[in-house]
């Protein structure tokens, strides 16, 4: 989220095409489709990066997702002494282009990288110029006290450790092995925190020796509370640390990949003839650059755990590393993660080599698919996606958010249907769901000082004192932003979204809206066909990237008394015949006495997935801009506090009626409530 994708950048050039030649693109053949482009975009760079390298005499060669080559930079003196081989350790990304210097932990971009090596004699360069990226080293004094003030496992009584590490589920690993990767545990008044430590990579890259000790240049803290359990990373933005890399042979060329450290200590510790590797950052990203350290494995087998979520995440890194060379743990379970298999006394060799490839087949039989098939009938609330918490009754029509699939939310103008996305998507986000943005009508300034109080439930004008650590926690959401404002190409667009969805492993994209985006381009002769070709690009994105996108429409011209229909989108039919979900923001105005009193609330007029439908209603709250209620409040009883509470004030003559949410909540409301709200509306 920290990046507002400075790194594609280039990709935001507003389009000045007029809107003939705009059809004409969109309606060309498939050397001008958005696939073939992006696909003949990232060879174009592949073979960019090797003719110059060529040309600058850097020796290099190809690997799965990188190249790796000589470093340009200078090494310390020690790293000089090194082999003549020793002396590729730098890799540059085939797709994006950025680089990463693993003796030096310098990175950059690759343009970067070109105006650095065109500007200097870098063979004789003395020094590193400040404009790189230094991987390793930021919020150190954080770190540094974190380090300080726990306590290693073997300071602890034998008594107090094992009562420590049963919280974490780590009781059942022996204290020999936990201790080799340096755990330390820091007690609070309230919570108990494991202190997991980042020592760099640099020079230890699959050298199965110990890694040098010392002052740890990262830190993962996992803490559990009452209310639960927080993970927090320090760097924030720059977290890579790969537990368990250190431990892997040299030549060895088959690693198994985890969801997170514990499970990789599993592998480790359990007598498994294969070594694991932790994920950084868990399912939710697999960052750019941690793939240098995984080049030297021509097999890598994802094990996560049993759930859905987790098995589309295994798939979606897959791509990233190269399906070739990728086999994944299917979810079943039989098959939980690793921890689990230890503690259910599983064989973790056999779970592992009962891994399947991760290559797409385009032609499959009833076989092959008749696991997912099970777990669609069988297990139904993990395959259904993410649940949304702040809308609970949301969730009970649509069962949750889905990767793959495509949403039109659609809604009069100024009834918030921004708004409502907003803290729509925040929710996902909040749970891991990586989100990209792209708002065309309103700056992401904007779109961020409604998120950031959605987030933290505040009004900051009135509690500033406050903002700071909120900015502190949701700098952690993963959200992401297109730099785009205003019409722009569909080329443009979605070459972002791939690039994004690559980078960041973007499961869930918003545009809004559909219109703005299309700009004057909607005024031709042709706005009709040209929007149908939008909604057919993101609907073949959507499928092909298997990431959901959210797309907002504006209705047609409608009279503003009645509610709108699944027809009162603008446009043809196509936007609500290729959807999965369609959602109207609904804004229904009751008059009484002269009087207006406005219900707003969700309909769900199309659902794929099961086919539920029906109305949730949504409140807004013009402090936090949030439009659900705070956690542990019963919406039934909140609006019935209103409607007593104007009744106190002799309001009653003034409403119209009740929601169809308290009339159906098991609320004790008294007796002329019901009689109240059967009356006919004036």
């Amino acid at each position: 989220m920290n990046a507002m994708f400075s790194s594609l950048k280039h990709a935001s050039k507003i389009s000045k095409q007029t809107p003939s030649k705009w059809n004409r693109i969109l309606c060309s053949n498939r050397n001008n489709s958005s696939n073939y482009a992006y696909r003949q975009t990232t060879t174009c760079l592949s073979h960019e990066i090797r003719n110059y390298l060529y040309s600058k005499n850097v020796k290099a060669m190809s690997g799965h997702t990188c190249f790796k080559c000589e470093s340009i930079f200078p090494r310390a003196k020690s790293a000089s002494k090194s082999k003549k081989n020793d002396s590729m350790n730098m890799f540059i990304n085939k797709t994006t282009g950025d680089f990463l210097c693993v003796d030096t932990g310098r990175s950059g971009s690759w343009q970067d990288l070109r105006d650095f090596t065109e500007s200097t004699s870098f063979k004789a360069v003395s020094e590193i110029p400040s404009k790189f990226t230094k991987v390793f080293g930021s919020e150190e004094q954080k770190i540094v006290d974190l380090w300080q003030n726990s306590t290693p496992l073997n300071e602890l009584s034998e008594l107090v450790r094992e009562e420590e590490l049963s919280k974490f589920g780590l009781d059942i690993i022996s204290t020999f092995d936990l201790e080799y990767y340096d755990l330390r545990i820091k007690k609070g008044e309230s919570d108990t925190s494991l202190i997991i430590p980042w020592f760099n990579h640099t020079n230890i890259m699959g050298c199965g020796k110990r890694a040098i000790k010392g002052t740890p240049i990262g830190i993962k803290q996992i803490t559990i509370h009452k209310d639960g359990s927080d993970i927090n990373r320090w760097p924030v933005k720059n977290y890579y640390c790969m537990l368990g890399l250190s431990l892997v042979p040299a030549g060895t060329k088959k690693v198994v990949l985890t969801m997170n450290e514990f499970d990789a200590i599993a592998v480790n510790s359990s007598g498994s003839k294969y070594k694991a590797v932790s994920l950084p950052c868990g399912i939710t990203n697999l960052p750019i650059e941690v793939l240098p350290y995984l080049e030297p494995f021509s097999e890598i087998v994802l094990w996560f755990d049993d759930q859905q979520v987790s098995w589309e995440a295994a798939r979606q890194f897959a791509r990233k590393l190269d399906e070739k060379r990728c086999r994944l743990v299917r979810p079943q379970t039989n098959a939980p993660n690793a921890l689990k298999a230890i503690s259910q006394n599983l064989a973790i060799d056999d779970i592992i080599s009962s891994s399947v490839s991760a290559e797409i087949k385009h032609i499959v039989s009833f076989n092959e698919l008749k696991g997912f098939v099970k777990d669609e009938l069988f297990n139904s609330e993990s395959v259904s996606g993410v649940k949304w918490k702040r809308f609970p009754k949301l969730c009970a029509k649509l069962k949750g958010h889905r990767r793959g699939e495509l949403t039109v939310l659609t809604g009069p103008t100024g009834t918030g249907k921004t708004t409502f996305m907003s803290e729509y998507s925040l929710d996902l986000a909040m749970q891991g769901v990586s989100t990209l943005w792209g708002s065309f009508e309103i700056k992401n300034v904007r779109l961020l000082k409604t998120m950031i109080k959605q987030f933290a439930r505040t009004k900051f004008e009135d509690e500033f004192d406050k903002f700071e650590e909120a900015a502190e926690k949701f700098q952690a959401v993963p959200l992401h932003f297109m730099t785009y404002n205003g019409p722009q190409t569909i080329k443009d667009v979605i070459h972002t979204m791939r690039q994004a969805a690559y980078v960041h492993d973007i499961q869930h994209i918003i545009i809004d809206n559909l219109q703005f985006m299309m700009g004057a381009m909607s005024q031709s002769n042709d706005r009709f066909m040209a929007q149908d070709l939008l909604i057919g690009e993101f609907r073949r994105f959507a499928t092909a990237e298997h990431i959901h996108v959210t797309i907002v429409i504006h209705p047609r011209k409608e009279d503003p008394g009645l509610p709108l229909q699944i027809s009162s989108i603008f446009g043809t039919a196509k936007a609500t015949q290729e959807a999965d979900n369609v959602l109207i923001l609904q804004q229904v105005s009751n008059v009484h006495d002269g009087v207006t009193r406005r219900n707003s609330y969700i309909e769900v007029v199309k659902n794929r997935y099961d086919g539920c439908l029906g109305k949730v209603p949504i409140r807004f709250d013009r402090d936090t801009l949030c439009m659900s209620l705070p956690p542990n409040v019963d919406p039934a009883e909140e609006e019935l506090k209103q409607v007593l509470k104007m009744v106190e004030n002799e309001n009653v003559v003034k409403l119209n009626c009740v929601s169809d949410m308290v009339m159906e909540s098991d609320v004790n409301y008294p007796t002329w409530v019901q009689s109240w709200n059967d009356e006919p509306n004036d």
